[in-house]
């Protein structure tokens, strides 16, 4: 076969050798164990609740697993990433096994991802020059990577594997790590819906594998080119599963996978619907994209998609630098205290905000935190949960199912909310257990805060008031996380403080003052018992009294 022969026939040598790498990977996808076919049981808290993986293998063991053995697990073995071959492009094979990595990766705990990612020691810069230098010691492992995000590439996958992939596409991007020059390619399905240009923004479209290649050609003329692409700058981080070394016209890069790239923004930005208090608390960490899935559940119940937000925030506020750092913030600024109107209808715009409240506090419980990798990541095996009232003022609310609702509740006076906190205040720490000794000072739980902490979203429940209601009406109400909680005393607990000091301070005054008079008295006997025998001494002598009385008695006796 002469030259021109074989370079007529390599396209078609290339099919034939993806479509047996495709179907290698599909088939071992079917006969490796997979944890996504176990449904978990509805937990009572979600975002209490075990990854799948928890079920598989005990905690006990699963904690010491490595990334790789959790891998095989979750099915991505060596028998699909060895498709991948360093110092060579980005060629088809390599898109489809990393989009069969990709659609596996959600099956891995984020707490096991990031327990993997910290383990590793090296700073940015070398750890990326060891990769290059000695791949396969490295391969199959996650890391932690810092830098800043500066391309985003939409990459198609073939039609063959999308619909076993159950995905059409997924995104390269493109970060420049910190402290280091070799670029970094990451592979992932979700990115921060405020990172998309507005012409990306158009509502998706669920992937429709049924549909008739000439209704794919217009969908297809409709929209963005399959590879279509745009520049960027933010912070970001990532924990990262290293997959390969690509070079390409002399240039290196490392390409890795991640479930999501965290974006860690720093300052506030309005049209991003980045605030104050997102800013501050993605200076220690947070993922602020994570308001996007948080965002899409306001009006419901707390789901496991409200698990990783929740739960970073009390991370952050678990240590005494944050919560230091968070006040002073507070202090330094002026804290917005909006009105229960202002959270029930500009919900998207304060969630994540820095707030001050004021809140009677009426009952306090204590959570337990069942998530044994959740408990080892915080350092934390509960949280507390406060339910108060906001008082209202003049102002009433009114709550409707719908537009049609004529009977919606409304709320005069006050409006329920609830706070979870780290750590109770030691006068709510007296209070909790004087009400569970019954030596409370009232029959129920009253107790005035001050707080400032986070707006988290407005949550659906089942109170005792829309239970009564019926019409399967649910209580909507704000949740805060707080950083900071002041206990004041109530009014008429201060107004009988204050009588109680009046009389004490008038019985102590009559006291001064009798004790003065008894000891001037003591002061007045003692110097007349002193000076009683002297006391006539160089006055008038007897006995001229007496010769000068006599007279009298002549005068009487005549």
């Amino acid at each position: 076969m002469n030259n021109s022969q074989w370079a007529a026939r390599l396209p078609a040598y290339q099919k034939i050798t993806r479509a047996l790498c495709l179907f290698f990977i599909t088939t071992s996808a079917f006969t490796l164990p997979s944890v996504t076919a176990q449904g978990p049981p509805a937990p009572e808290l979600p975002w209490q609740q075990d990854r799948l993986s928890d079920r598989v293998i005990p905690f006990s063991i699963a904690n010491s697993t490595t990334a790789k053995q959790m891998l095989e697990i979750s099915g991505i073995g060596d028998s699909q990433l060895r498709f991948l071959i360093d110092f060579e492009p980005i060629a088809g094979k390599d898109i489809d096994t990393t989009g069969f990595v990709l659609r596996h990766l959600h099956s891995l705990d984020t707490s096991d991802v990031k327990r993997w990612s910290g383990n590793h020691t090296l700073d940015t810069a070398s750890l990326l020059t060891a990769f290059t230098e000695t791949p396969d010691d490295y391969r199959v492992d996650f890391y932690r990577i810092p830098g800043r995000v500066q391309r985003i590439q939409r990459q198609p996958i073939v039609e063959e594997a999308a619909r076993l992939l159950g995905f059409r596409s997924f995104f390269w991007v493109w970060i420049k790590p910190d402290h280091s020059k070799i670029p970094v390619r990451i592979a992932t399905r979700k990115l921060p819906i405020a990172w998309f240009p507005d012409e990306w923004k158009s509502p998706a479209q669920p992937a429709n594998f049924e549909q008739t290649p000439s209704q794919a050609r217009t969908q297809k003329s409709n929209s963005l080119a399959p590879d279509a692409s745009f520049e960027l700058d933010h912070p970001i981080a990532v924990d990262g599963l290293f997959l390969k070394i690509a070079e390409e016209q002399g240039t290196r890069e490392i390409v890795m996978a991640a479930k999501r790239i965290e974006w860690l923004p720093q300052h506030p930005s309005p049209e991003e619907k980045i605030n104050d208090g997102i800013a501050l608390l993605s200076r220690f960490g947070f993922d602020a994209g994570l308001l996007d899935d948080l965002r899409r559940s306001n009006g419901k119940t707390m789901n496991i998609a409200d698990t990783e937000a929740f739960f970073q925030i009390l991370s952050i506020l678990n240590t005494e630098e944050s919560r230091r750092e968070i006040q002073t913030a507070a202090n330094q600024t002026s804290v917005p205290s909006p009105s229960v109107s202002d959270f029930l209808q500009s919900t998207r715009n304060l969630q994540g905000q820095l707030i001050s409240l004021s809140a009677d506090v009426r009952q306090i419980t204590k959570v337990e935190i069942n998530n044994e990798k959740m408990k080892l990541r915080l350092g934390l095996d509960h949280y507390w949960q406060l339910d108060a009232f906001v008082y209202l003022g003049e102002e009433a609310i009114q709550l409707k199912a719908n537009e049609a609702d004529e009977s919606g509740l409304i709320y005069k006076y006050r409006y329920p909310v609830q706070i979870c906190v780290i750590e109770l205040p030691k006068t709510l720490q007296t209070a909790h257990k004087q009400i569970q000794h019954g030596t409370y000072r009232s029959n129920s739980l009253h107790e005035e805060i001050s707080l400032h902490g986070f707006f988290f979203k407005l949550w659906t429940y089942q109170s005792a008031r829309t239970m009564q209601s019926g019409n399967n009406r649910v209580q909507l109400s704000p949740l805060f996380i707080a950083s900071n909680i002041t206990v004041h005393e109530p009014a008429d607990l201060r107004g009988r403080r204050a009588s109680i000091y009046l009389g004490i301070g008038f019985v102590v005054a009559l006291l001064i003052i009798s004790g003065f008079l008894v000891k001037t008295k003591r002061v007045d006997e003692g110097a007349r018992k002193q000076t009683e025998a002297t006391r006539h001494q160089g006055g008038i002598d007897q006995d001229f009294l007496s010769s000068f009385e006599q007279p009298k008695e002549a005068e009487a006796e005549e």
